[in-house]
């Protein structure tokens, strides 16, 4: 117990630490890509990793699609995702950063709806994800839709 009080005090050290040392290594694998993909012949819409043309609602497609096939894999089923967004709309941005974080977050809410509704007969709820455009920003809202 006398460790685990400690371990606890610090607790906000560690995480310090690990925020430290995981945003280092993002930076440090950008740059790495950065520079290798400069280097390499170019593409439309490209300088390096970065798509200048990136659309959200096209990489939120794909993210979705790469976690229902999982989620088929797992469950044998897999809910409906529903996108709402602008088609045309486009920022720039890294396509591989933004899909991992997508399709990181559809797994999660894939697995935590399948499991909900495991031993009931009932379908589930299709799972939302609305991309806005602010003035400054881009919001992605991830929700399970209320029935």
């Amino acid at each position: 117990k006398k460790g685990l009080e400690e371990m606890m005090n610090h607790m906000p050290e560690i995480h310090q630490f690990l925020d430290g040392f995981y945003m280092s290594r993002i930076g440090i694998r950008m740059l790495i890509g950065q520079h290798v993909a400069l280097h390499e012949p170019s593409q439309e819409s490209y300088i390096g990793l970065i798509c200048t043309k990136l659309s959200p609602v096209q990489v939120a497609h794909d993210a979705i699609a790469d976690a229902r096939s999982i989620c088929m894999r797992q469950y044998g089923d897999a809910p409906e995702v529903e996108v709402f967004g602008d088609d045309t709309f486009t920022f720039a941005y890294v396509p591989g950063h933004l899909h991992q974080m997508l399709f990181e977050l559809v797994k999660n809410s894939l697995r935590a709806v399948s499991d909900k509704y495991a031993d009931s007969d009932e379908q589930p709820p299709p799972i939302r994800v609305v991309i806005a455009e602010g003035a400054e920003d881009v919001t992605i809202k991830i929700s399970v839709s209320p029935r």
